[in-house]
């Protein structure tokens, strides 16, 4: 004790009043859902222009490389449509 000073307790924080909604599990990193990691940009650009260097671009549409993205990345890439025209363009 010095300076004649007591000596306190560490003090604890109070234990929140939040209580969570049914069915969300808070020692899931992700909150019990499954999110999907998205690629990079440019992971997608050098895939797009990986896939139109060996395709027949006659016949290749963007929605089939949009389709091989998907494949290829294993994730739903619709979100990405705008982006992965453009890089196509």
């Amino acid at each position: 004790m010095p300076n004649g000073t007591p000596e306190t307790p560490q003090q604890q924080r109070p234990m929140p009043s939040y209580i969570a909604p049914a069915g969300v599990d808070y020692s899931d990193p992700n909150g019990g859902q499954n999110l999907e990691i998205m690629p990079l940009d440019g992971q997608l650009i050098e895939a797009t222009r990986r896939i139109l260097a060996t395709s027949d671009l006659t016949t290749m549409t963007k929605k089939k490389i949009r389709q091989q993205l998907a494949q290829e990345f294993n994730i739903d890439l619709s979100s990405r449509k705008d982006f992965i025209s453009d890089v196509i363009d």
